[in-house]
């Protein structure tokens, strides 16, 4: 909070936008590294006093200007986009409790790096061997499930990486899956191959009735 008031004082004459672009990387960084613990309450009380600290910024700027003025010139609350402190452009600055809290799971103590269990260690870790990191990265993206049949992957399965728009030069993250490898290749021969006899409309060989 003493970081926030320091910032906020040191640009009274600053715009709305810059103020934003200064708060934004503190609030960002601060919440992300609290984020595995109990810090729901903290995050509302720094909203709270942020918000009153930001209110005494505005009347500063604009002495002449009673409260509702000043909030719905600096919060836009007359234009239904709620209590946020924005621009009429549409730069926003970002809230305390828009952090998802996410709690720190211990390691198991049976647990040991070199067991080889890739999925255990690749939700964990950002390197392991033996698995990408562009694996390991879509693995804790997709909570650790098969974004083709949606069932969890097992240490023993084989994984394929999948292009989402069929373009392999498109290599960003948003375009990628991580697939079991039966998945991958199943769907890939149904594009190639013509449909003989009656389709195979049953669910994946796991969890099937």
């Amino acid at each position: 909070m003493e970081q926030l008031k320091a910032i906020v004082s040191r640009h009274q004459g600053a715009t709305q936008a810059g103020l934003i672009c200064h708060l934004n990387p503190v609030i960002t960084g601060w919440c992300q590294y609290y984020s595995t613990v109990v810090s729901k309450a903290a995050f509302a009380s720094m909203s709270y006093h942020l918000f009153g600290r930001l209110l005494r910024w505005a009347k500063h700027r604009y002495p002449n200007l009673n409260s509702h003025q000043i909030v719905s010139r600096y919060w836009l609350v007359n234009k239904e986009s709620g209590w946020v402190f924005q621009t009429r452009e549409g730069l926003k600055l970002r809230g305390h409790p828009e952090t998802p809290i996410r709690r720190h799971v211990k390691i198991k103590t049976s647990r040991s790096p070199y067991d080889g269990d890739w999925l255990y260690w690749g939700k964990r870790l950002r390197n392991y061997p033996g698995l990408s990191p562009w694996k390991a990265n879509l693995l804790k993206q997709q909570n650790g499930k098969c974004a083709h049949c949606h069932l969890h992957f097992f240490s023993e399965d084989l994984t394929e990486v999948h292009h989402h728009d069929g373009n392999h030069h498109h290599s960003s993250y948003q375009n990628l899956r991580l697939w079991h490898r039966h998945c991958h290749d199943q769907i890939h021969a149904t594009e190639t191959e013509p449909t003989i006899g009656i389709p195979d409309t049953e669910p994946s060989w796991r969890g099937a009735g």
